[in-house]
């Protein structure tokens, strides 16, 4: 009974890492960048909290309508849709689709890192809990419990077969 339960733990937590591992390796494997969007300006298309994967192909095959990732500053991504190109000046010009007006200053091209090529809603909070200190220690405690309950049905086992083989000794 005891080893039943451990399988079915174990079997949940291994689910559980394998599909966490996917989300944070997969993409990059497949060629996309992914990032979660933390602002409304996409909303309702693309809502706070979404995982992005971005196609990390730049500037190249990008056409008027699509939703575009970008490097406003060394550390600062944008994510917002394409409403203008202009291959003369190698800029883009784009908008949120939340907000009422085209953003204030064009996209160089080479600040282009690719096109949005699917969306997760709200899968990006959970991306964000687990990279901080706290989510990397309920991984580390989730490893650690998969292991103890591959371990715990084996230890049972050896202290039944003491057992018994204890029982089986008679004494003068």
């Amino acid at each position: 009974m005891i080893k039943t339960i451990c399988n079915i733990i174990s079997g949940i937590i291994l689910v559980f890492l394998v599909a966490f591992a996917a989300l944070l390796f997969a993409p990059k494997i497949a060629g996309y960048e992914s990032m979660v969007v933390i602002s409304g300006s996409m909303e309702p298309k693309i809502p706070i909290g979404a995982l992005v994967l971005v196609d990390s192909q730049g500037a190249k095959d990008v056409k008027i309508g699509d939703s575009i990732s970008y490097k406003l500053s060394a550390d600062t991504v944008v994510t917002h849709r394409v409403v203008e190109i202009n291959e003369s000046t190698q800029e883009i010009i784009t908008k949120g689709d939340a907000n009422n007006t085209n953003d204030g200053k064009p996209v160089r091209f080479e600040n282009v890192m690719g096109k949005v090529v699917f969306t997760i809603p709200y899968l990006g909070y959970f991306i964000i809990k687990i990279r901080t200190p706290i989510g990397v220690a309920v991984a580390c405690a989730l490893v650690f419990v998969l292991i103890l309950t591959s371990i715990i049905p084996s230890l049972l086992q050896k202290d039944k077969k003491k057992l018994s083989c204890d029982e089986n000794v008679t004494s003068p």
